[in-house]
């Protein structure tokens, strides 16, 4: 598990995928659509029992403006998220017994793996959660070597378990 050394930036594709992950989570974009096509569906069935034209406009107008919400929750944070240059410095991470070390980018500091309390495996990173609402992005194109990446995940496996989300795939 130790000496796996990576250096990497962060792009904009990494934090907006991290961020629809995240929100996914939460009361997101998902529970935001379903809002806004249940609205949308009570508007028409007002409109068939020929309720007030005010209530019928009522429930097409918070439709919308709950699927707009629920398109522009991912997006919106990672613009935030875009605006925080540090984001996008120049990162090296090293992977020890006792946890991780990072330097530069938003994460920085020793982090030792009684810190995370879960991960998520997607198709092109890691996310490591140190909270509710913080978590380390470790692409996964910054391994030098597929032994590197399956070390990483061996080691991730072993400190925290099976990830909470994502398939563990290559």
């Amino acid at each position: 598990m130790e000496g796996i050394c990576l250096r990497y930036r962060l792009g904009p594709s990494d934090i907006v995928r991290a961020v629809e992950v995240h929100q996914r989570r939460r009361f997101g974009a998902t529970t935001l659509l379903a809002w806004a096509v249940s609205l949308a569906a009570l508007g028409v069935v007002l409109e068939r029992d020929a309720a007030p034209a005010a209530l019928v406009w009522a429930c097409y107008l918070l439709s919308g403006l709950a699927a707009l919400a629920g398109l522009g929750c991912p997006l919106a944070a990672a613009w935030r998220w875009h605006r925080q240059r540090r984001l996008f410095a120049p990162t090296r991470l090293t992977v020890g017994a006792q946890g991780i070390s990072v330097q530069g980018g938003p994460a920085s500091g020793e982090h030792a793996w009684s810190g995370f309390e879960r991960y998520a495996v997607l198709p092109q990173l890691f996310m490591l959660y140190r909270g509710p609402e913080e978590f380390v992005l470790v692409p996964k194109r910054a391994f030098g070597s597929v032994a590197d990446l399956e070390r990483f995940r061996s080691a991730l496996r072993q400190k925290l378990g099976a990830p909470f989300l994502g398939a563990d795939s290559r």
